[in-house]
């Protein structure tokens, strides 16, 4: 995978443009994971972290000795699983 070696925040830029890509390019794409979007707004109430430098900031210092790239595929994967239950769609 790409991404192994890299840090978390390269990963959070990275899909931070995308999301650009998608709003320039008039896509209409349900896409969770840019700053201050629907994943960072859950982060923000389940678990109290301070958002104001980023999900990518808030899951590297709050992963402890798990991995931050590990840390964001498993809350990625909760938040994609209590996403489908409420019917919004996809992260």
């Amino acid at each position: 995978m790409w991404i192994r070696g890299r840090r978390l925040r390269e990963l959070e830029m990275t899909l931070q443009g995308y999301g650009v890509a998608l709003e320039v390019h008039g896509i209409d794409e349900s896409f969770h994971l840019t700053p201050g979007g629907p994943f960072g707004q859950w982060l923000h109430a389940r678990f109290a972290w301070g958002m104001s430098c980023g999900w990518a900031q808030a899951i590297t210092e709050n992963a402890g000795t798990e991995d931050p790239l590990d840390l964001f595929f498993r809350l990625v994967d909760e938040y994609r699983a209590s996403d489908q239950q409420s019917g919004s769609g996809q992260a």
